[in-house]
C-alpha cells in the first residue's frame, strides 16, 4: 500500500504541476484542458459578490434631482433570514481572531502560497484507501474558490479546476484580499455569513471585541456548524473549542503568541447559551406587493432563482412610491369608520397620484396576512365584483360614441333585454322600482342600473370592455393572475358588465378613475419607482419608472365632462356622505347583489382613492353590519371621505379644469336598447393625441340595434316586463320612496346650483318642468 500512495503521490504531484505550469502559460481569459474522457473548462475569474440584503425605501418627495434619492427612509429589509456584515479590511478583525481562524483551516497560510500540497496529498491518500473523495483538502484559497467561483461538486476534473483557480486567484488578489473575502463570506450557522455577522449572532458583539475563546468558537464551527451548534450540541462545540485553543498554542508561527496558561483559560470560559438569529421578515403589504412584483420582473433576470437572488441577497436599493404619512392616515380612516365585526367585515384601500400613477398608500382588506390574499390588489385572489362603480368605464364610453348627460334614456325598473341565441332574456332591477325616462347625468347621479344597461349597449359591448382594460381593469401591473395559468383576465362583454358583473380590484378601479382624473391619460400604477443595484463599475439602474407618462385612451374633453358628471354623484347623489367641505370632488357609488360589497371611488384633481368594504373570505351580504345595512354611499364612502379630508389637509384647494364652452351636447337623444348581440360593435373608439374629440366614424356612432329618437316623441317604455324566469340585478343604491309609472310620461333631469355643473337643456319641443332629485346617502 505504501508503494502505491508514493505512486499516486508521484502521479498528482506531475498534474498539479502540469496544471499550474498552463495556468502560468494561458492567458487569464477562459481556456480549457482536455484529460482522459473530460474537459476542464477554466473561465474568467468573477467572484460572486458577497451576499447583502435589499434595501426598501419610501417615496423620496421632494425628490433633489434624476436618481437621488437623499430624502427616503428605509421601510423595510429584504434578506431571506441570512445575515450578512462585511468587515472593509483585515485591520478591522483582531489578531488573535485571525490566528483562531488561521489554526483551525490553515495555519500555514502565510508560508504556502497559492498551494498547500501537503494538505493535497494527505487528502489523496484519504481518497485512495476510501476509493472516493473523502477529504477536499483545501486550503483558504481553495475555500474562496470553490464557495465564490466554482460549486461544492467532488471530483477529480473539479479539483484540478479549482487548484488553477486557485493559483489564478493568488496571483490577481494576494494573500490578504484572499483572507479578507474568506472571512467575509464564510458560513457559521444560524443565517451568519462573516465573521462580523457571527460575532452579533453568537455573542451580540462586533468582531473587534471578540475575545480568544470566542474566536476559537467560531473558527471551529466553519468545519461543522451543525455538528459544531453550541447551543444544539454543546458537549461537540466545547470539544471542538478546545481541540482549536490547543493548535493556537501550538501554532508559534501565528502570532500573537499563546502560551499553555493562556489557552487553560481559554478553555475556562463558558459557551454562548443563547443566539440572536436575525428574525423572521414579516413585511408590510405594500412591502409585500413590491416584492412579488420585482420577484417577476425580468429587469432583475430572465430566471425565478436569480430574481429571488438579486431581490434577497443581492444588495439593491429599491425605492417606492410609498408615502408613509398618507398610509398612516388611511390606517387611521379604516380604524375610526369600519364598525367592529371582529375581522369579518373589512376595508380595502388605494391611494394614488393621477398624475403618475404612483401609488401612495394601501391598505390590504383581509383581517390577517395569513390568509395570503390582498384585495386591494388582488394578490392571491380573484378580485370582486364592482357594481356600480364600473359605471365610470359606461359613461366614458358613452362620451365617447357621442351619448351626453343631456340625452335621454328610461329607467324604469325592472328592465329586459333579449339575449342572442335561444338564450333566456336578461332581467335587471333597480333598487328602486323605477324612474321612468330620466336624462343620462340623473341615471348617473342616482346610479340606475336599467338606464345605464341601456347606455353600455349604445355604446357598444365590446367597445366597453375595450375600454374597461384600456383604463386599467385586467390587472394593469400584469403580476397577479385571476385565472390560475393565464396572464390576464379579460372582460366578458355581456349587458350585466355594465353594472359590474366582472371581477375587478380597488388598485384596478383606482386606475380608472385616475384616467379621467387625468385627462383622460392611463398610468400604470407604479409601487416601485426605481430599483439601483451595486456594480464593480458603479451603481446599475435595473428598474427606472420615475417617468410615467402614461397612454391616452379618452379624449380630454369627455374626461372633463365625465369629471362634471361624477361631482354631481357628490354633490346630490348616492355619493353625498364623501363631499370633502370647501373642496371639489368627483366620485362614484358601487354595490353589488345583496349587499356583498361596497364600494367608492372618488377623486380631488391631485389624489384618487378606492374604498372597498365586504368579507374577504367569501361574498357575504352585509346587512345590519353596526345597525344598517351596507351599500357604497354608506361606511366606504364615508371612509373615502375621512381618509381624503385627512390626506389633503393643508394642501391647495384645486379646481377640476371645466370643459370647453360648447362641447356638452344640448341632448335631443333618446336612447333605447332592447336587445344584445355580442361583438356586432366593438371597434375602439378613435381618440386624438392632443385630447380633441373623436371623429363620429360609423365605429364610433350607437348601433343600429339602439332605438335612437327625438325629445319629442319618446316611445312607450318596453321594458315592463316583469319576467321571473332569468336573473335580476340589484343596483348600487338603496331603495328610494319615489316610483314612476311602468309607462313613462315625464322626464326627470338634474337641478344643479353652478354654471360649472349645469347641462341645459335646448330642445325647443319640449319643457322639462324642475323636480327634485332623489337623494340617496
Amino acid at each position: 500500500m505504501r508503494t502505491i500512495v508514493r505512486f499516486v503521490r508521484t502521479i498528482g504531484t506531475s498534474a498539479i504541476v502540469a496544471a499550474v505550469v498552463l495556468a502560468i502559460l494561458l492567458p487569464a481569459g477562459a481556456f480549457a484542458i482536455k484529460t482522459a474522457g473530460s474537459e476542464i473548462q477554466l473561465n474568467p475569474l468573477d467572484i460572486h459578490p458577497i451576499n447583502q440584503p435589499s434595501y426598501v425605501y419610501d417615496d423620496c418627495n421632494p425628490n433633489p434631482g434624476p436618481g437621488q434619492c437623499r430624502n427616503s427612509d428605509i421601510i423595510a429589509t429584504l434578506s431571506n433570514n441570512d445575515y450578512t456584515q462585511p468587515v472593509s479590511s483585515l485591520s478591522d478583525v483582531p489578531p488573535i481572531v485571525i490566528k483562531a481562524i488561521l489554526s483551525a483551516e490553515d495555519h500555514t497560510f502565510w508560508e504556502h502560497g497559492a498551494i498547500d500540497y501537503r494538505s493535497i496529498f494527505r487528502a489523496a491518500e484519504q481518497d485512495l484507501i476510501h476509493h472516493r473523495i473523502v477529504q477536499g483538502g483545501s486550503d483558504i484559497t481553495q475555500q474562496v474558490v470553490k464557495n465564490e467561483i466554482l460549486t461544492p461538486k467532488r471530483t477529480f476534473t473539479r479539483k484540478i479546476t479549482e487548484l488553477i483557480d486557485s493559483y489564478r486567484l493568488y496571483k490577481k488578489w494576494g494573500r490578504n484580499k484572499i483572507l479578507l473575502e474568506y472571512l467575509n463570506t464564510v458560513y457559521f450557522g444560524y443565517g451568519a455569513y462573516g465573521i462580523q455577522a457571527a460575532a452579533h449572532v453568537f455573542f451580540g458583539t462586533t468582531v473587534t471585541n471578540l475575545n480568544g475563546a470566542q474566536a476559537a468558537l467560531l473558527a471551529g464551527m466553519i468545519r461543522n456548524p451543525s455538528l459544531y451548534d453550541p447551543i444544539s450540541y454543546p458537549k461537540n462545540a466545547l470539544f471542538r473549542r478546545n481541540t482549536v485553543i490547543d493548535q493556537m498554542v501550538s501554532d508559534t508561527n501565528l502570532s500573537p503568541q499563546i502560551s499553555k496558561s493562556q489557552g487553560a483559560f481559554l478553555k475556562s470560559i463558558p459557551l454562548p447559551t443563547t443566539v440572536s438569529p436575525p428574525s423572521q421578515q414579516h413585511y408590510s403589504p405594500f412591502v409585500t406587493e413590491v416584492v412579488q412584483y420585482l420577484l417577476k420582473d425580468s429587469a432583475l433576470g430572465s430566471s425565478a432563482a436569480t430574481r429571488y437572488h438579486e431581490l434577497f441577497k443581492g444588495g439593491l436599493r429599491i425605492y417606492t412610491s410609498y408615502d408613509p404619512t398618507l398610509q398612516a392616515k388611511a390606517d387611521q380612516a379604516v380604524a375610526e369608520i369600519l364598525p367592529n365585526t371582529g375581522g369579518k367585515f373589512t376595508a380595502a384601500l388605494i391611494a394614488m397620484n393621477p398624475a403618475n400613477g404612483y401609488v401612495d398608500a394601501l391598505v390590504p382588506g383581509n383581517p390577517s396576512s395569513n390568509l395570503g390574499y390582498d384585495v386591494a390588489t388582488g394578490y392571491g385572489g380573484l378580485g370582486r365584483q364592482p357594481g356600480s362603480s364600473f359605471k365610470g368605464i359606461d359613461m366614458a364610453a358613452a362620451l365617447e360614441v357621442g351619448i351626453g348627460p343631456n340625452d335621454t334614456v328610461d329607467g324604469t325598473s325592472p328592465c329586459t333585454f333579449n339575449m342572442p341565441g335561444g338564450q333566456k332574456p336578461y332581467v335587471a332591477n333597480n333598487a328602486e322600482p323605477g324612474d321612468g325616462i330620466v336624462t343620462v347625468q340623473l341615471a348617473l347621479t342616482d346610479s340606475i342600473n336599467c338606464a345605464f344597461i341601456k347606455i353600455g349597449l349604445a355604446a357598444g359591448d365590446q367597445r366597453l370592455a375595450s375600454l374597461g382594460e384600456q383604463m386599467g381593469v385586467n390587472d394593469p401591473l400584469g403580476i397577479n393572475p385571476k385565472l390560475p395559468g393565464s396572464p390576464s383576465n379579460p372582460l366578458l362583454a355581456v349587458p350585466s358588465m355594465a353594472i359590474g358583473s366582472e371581477d375587478a380590484t380597488p388598485l384596478e378601479m383606482a386606475s380608472v378613475y385616475a384616467t379621467i382624473d387625468d385627462g383622460g391619460v392611463y398610468h400604470t400604477p407604479v409601487f416601485v419607482t426605481k430599483v439601483v443595484a451595486p456594480s464593480t463599475g458603479g451603481n446599475q439602474v435595473l428598474v427606472n419608472n420615475t417617468n410615467n407618462p402614461g397612454k391616452r385612451v379618452l379624449t380630454l374633453t369627455n374626461a372633463e365632462i365625465e369629471t362634471q358628471m361624477l361631482e354631481q354623484v357628490i354633490e346630490q347623489g348616492t355619493g353625498t356622505a364623501a363631499a370633502l367641505p370647501n373642496r371639489p370632488a368627483a366620485g362614484k357609488t358601487g354595490t353589488t347583489d345583496q349587499f356583498r360589497d361596497g364600494w367608492f371611488l372618488g377623486y380631488t384633481p391631485q389624489l384618487v382613492t378606492a374604498v372597498w368594504m365586504g368579507d374577504p373570505l367569501g361574498e357575504v351580504s352585509m346587512y345590519d353590519v353596526g345597525g344598517i345595512t351596507v351599500y357604497g354611499g354608506t361606511y366606504p364612502a364615508e371612509i373615502w371621505q375621512r381618509f381624503m379630508a385627512s390626506a389633503l389637509q393643508g394642501q391647495p384647494v384645486l379646481q377640476f379644469k371645466a370643459p370647453p364652452p360648447g362641447s356638452i351636447p344640448a341632448g335631443g337623444q333618446y336612447i333605447d336598447c332592447g336587445s344584445f348581440t355580442s361583438g356586432t360593435y366593438g371597434a375602439t373608439p378613435t381618440t386624438a393625441a392632443d385630447g380633441s374629440p373623436p371623429s363620429q366614424s360609423s365605429s364610433n356612432a350607437i348601433p343600429t340595434s339602439c332605438l335612437v329618437t327625438g325629445l319629442s316623441a319618446p316611445p312607450t317604455s318596453s321594458t315592463s316586463s316583469t319576467s321571473s324566469t332569468s336573473s335580476s340585478t340589484t343596483s348600487s343604491s338603496t331603495p328610494s320612496s319615489t316610483s314612476t309609472s311602468s309607462t313613462p310620461t315625464t322626464i326627470r333631469s338634474t337641478t344643479t346650483s353652478g354654471p360649472t355643473t349645469t347641462f341645459p337643456v335646448t330642445s325647443s319641443t319640449l319643457t322639462i318642468p324642475p323636480t327634485t332629485t332623489s337623494t340617496i346617502p
